[in-house]
């Protein structure tokens, strides 16, 4: 190519001459440096486009590496997967054989339960059966024990058989048992307290109440009437609170009697105590030597506790200080008696 530019270059110089020369080849130079120019940004790009082609074939050749591996990297995940799935299958397999295993054993031990249940129900009825029987005795001897003398029925015994009234609701004859349980109760407690007051200080209202109430009971009442034993302790019951009052009258009068003796008032006024003062005591108070006295304790003070006690109690006081007045004396002495 440079030949034939200088051949141009020549040719022209002969035709245009000298001073078109100096044009030609500064054209010249400056086309030769153009040219070299294009020649060196040829190769530059020829160089570039090795490089790129060098590069590509790189970034290929990586991509095609990082591929494999992506590859290599899924199937093992893949494959540790699969692995990891089937072993949980096998697991899950095994404890599904398992719980079929224990279902079956469980299904056993229900069976067996259920065969024992039926045999416990078996023996339940047959408790039942006894219980019922264990009761109805039971309600029989509570019925026999509301036959004593209430006196004889402690009130402990009597609570515990009304509180368990209830417990008899299916034995046959539960309601006749029942009244019954509520008659003996109310008759009981009547009673007591006719007892009670037979012990205490004289309260004549208080007698005079009770009697009145005593005395419906002592009529036979229809299929719930009391037996013999009981008709007569609560007739008698009704006898001593009707006597209380007549024998708090006879000890006055055996005190009185004591007062106003002679031989006794001479002791007491001497501030001696002889024999013939203590003969004369004896004399009122003790009934083997005094009809009165005697016939008071029998009808009286035997039958009454408070005025037995009192009766025991003026004898021993006088007995120890014949000369004073003794301090159940002055009770005695204080009730006013119609």
């Amino acid at each position: 190519m440079t030949t034939l530019l200088m051949l141009f270059s020549l040719t022209s110089v002969r035709v245009w001459g000298q001073g078109s020369y100096e044009k030609v080849v500064k054209a010249n130079a400056d086309l030769q440096e153009k040219i070299k120019q294009m020649t060196q940004d040829t190769l530059a790009l020829t160089g570039k486009i090795s490089a790129a082609g060098t590069a590509a074939d790189r970034q290929a050749e990586v991509t095609a590496q990082a591929e494999a591996q992506l590859k290599s990297m899924n199937d093992s995940l893949v494959a540790d997967f699969i692995a990891k799935l089937e072993s949980e299958v096998v697991e899950l397999e095994n404890k599904a054989k398992a719980m079929d295993a224990k279902t079956d054993s469980l299904n056993k031990v229900k069976k067996n339960m259920s065969g024992r249940l039926a045999e416990v129900r078996g023996e339940i009825d047959g408790m039942d059966v006894y219980s019922a029987e264990k009761k109805k005795q039971a309600m029989q001897d509570n019925l026999h024990r509301l036959e004593k003398p209430y006196s004889q029925i402690a009130s402990d015994e009597m609570a515990a058989i009304s509180s368990t009234v209830d417990e008899y609701r299916e034995i046959d004859g539960y309601e006749d048992y029942k009244k019954r349980v509520q008659i003996a109760v109310r008759n009981k407690q009547l009673y007591d307290r006719g007892a009670a007051l037979l012990s205490s200080k004289l309260d004549a209202d208080a007698i005079k109440n009770i009697r009145q109430e005593i005395f419906p009971f002592r009529r036979k009442e229809k299929g719930y009437e009391l037996n013999d034993e009981q008709f007569v302790e609560m007739d008698s019951l009704d006898i001593k609170l009707s006597r209380f009052i007549g024998g708090v009258a006879e000890l006055k009068k055996i005190i009185n009697n004591v007062n106003k003796d002679k031989t006794i008032s001479k002791c007491r006024a001497d501030g001696q105590v002889s024999d013939a003062c203590r003969e004369a005591i004896k004399g009122h108070l003790l009934p083997d030597e005094n009809r009165q006295v005697k016939r008071a304790y029998e009808r009286y003070f035997k039958l009454i506790p408070y005025l037995e006690n009192a009766y025991r109690q003026y004898w021993q006081e006088l007995d120890k200080s014949p000369l004073t007045k003794t301090k159940i004396e002055e009770e005695i002495l204080e009730y006013k008696i119609k």
